[in-house]
């Protein structure tokens, strides 16, 4: 994830130059590349509509922090809730176990109990919440 976000960042006039930023976008999205990539995104069009003009611009906390306060329905959280919905209609099962997890905060114990979300990414192999945006859901 963290070279994916260079690569891209560079080509768009970004520069990560904290790993601290990295830990948050794996925080909130788990290394989910669509979810990354779109943060990154909301970032740059930011930037670009406060026209900074610094190239490459030295990404901040702040910014990463924008980025996962962004609403709309192409912003990540939206995308990282929709991401749940889909699990949720192929794994109902599974979806139950998960939404528990995100409520309570509570690793759920059986990790095969959970296998898919795993595989998602939406949890952990410990059975923790992985994918922290969601939760940001409202």
């Amino acid at each position: 994830m963290r070279e994916m976000v260079r690569t891209l960042g560079k080509r768009s006039g970004l520069k990560f130059n904290d790993y601290q930023l990295f830990d948050m976008l794996f925080s909130e999205y788990g290394g989910h590349p669509h979810l990354t990539r779109r943060a990154c995104s909301v970032i740059t069009d930011a930037i670009h509509a406060s026209e900074q003009g610094v190239v490459p611009y030295p990404v901040t906390t702040s910014d990463v922090q924008r980025a996962f306060a962004a609403g709309g329905e192409s912003s990540p959280s939206a995308i990282a809730t929709q991401t749940l919905r889909a699990f949720s209609r192929w794994y109902p099962d599974e979806a139950d176990r998960v939404a528990e997890v995100i409520e309570t905060g509570v690793p759920y114990a059986e990790r095969k109990a959970i296998s898919h979300a795993v595989d998602f990414g939406i949890c952990s192999e410990d059975g923790s919440l992985r994918m922290g945006a969601l939760t940001r859901r409202g």
